[in-house]
C-alpha cells in the first residue's frame, strides 16, 4: 500500500505537502507513508530507540539512526495531536530513516532529506 493508492490519504494536505517537500525523494518514501494504527506505530517507534541504544553502545555515534532519532521523537512528542496524515507522515520518515543506509562520502544525506521534509510539514504550518 502506498500513499497514493486510494485506500490510504491520497487527498490529505499534510501527505500532499510532505510529497511536495521530497520532490524525486517522494518515490522512495511513499511506501511508508500510511496511516498505522498506535501498537505498530509506537513498535516503529520503540524499533528506532532501540537501534538508536544499540547503536550508542556498540560506539556508532554517527549512524544514520542516531544522526535523526532526536528530531523524530522531537516530532513524535505532537503524536496525540496529530491528524492521520501527519501521523503518516512521521511513520514514513521513521521508517526511511530505520531502512536507510549511512550515504557514501560526497553524497546528500536522504535520510536528513526526509526528516527535514518531515519537520517542514508538521512544524511549519502555512
Amino acid at each position: 500500500m502506498t500513499a497514493t493508492d486510494d485506500s490510504v490519504l491520497p487527498d490529505d494536505p499534510d501527505v500532499r505537502r510532505f510529497a511536495t517537500e521530497l520532490g524525486g525523494l517522494w518515490e522512495q518514501v511513499r511506501s511508508w507513508a500510511v496511516p498505522l494504527d498506535e501498537a505498530a506505530s509506537l513498535e516503529l517507534y520503540t524499533l528506532m530507540d532501540a537501534v538508536r541504544r544499540q547503536n550508542i553502545a556498540a560506539g556508532l555515534v554517527v549512524s544514520t539512526v542516531s544522526a535523526h532519532a532526536g528530531d523524530l521523537s522531537a516530532l513524535r512528542a505532537g503524536w496525540p495531536h496529530f491528524t492521520p496524515g501527519q501521523k503518516a507522515v512521521l511513520n514514513a520518515a521513521t521508517a526511511f530513516v530505520l531502512e536507510a543506509p549511512p550515504p557514501p562520502d560526497g553524497a546528500p544525506d536522504q535520510a536528513a532529506q526526509v526528516v527535514l521534509a518531515a519537520v517542514r510539514t508538521l512544524l511549519h504550518r502555512r
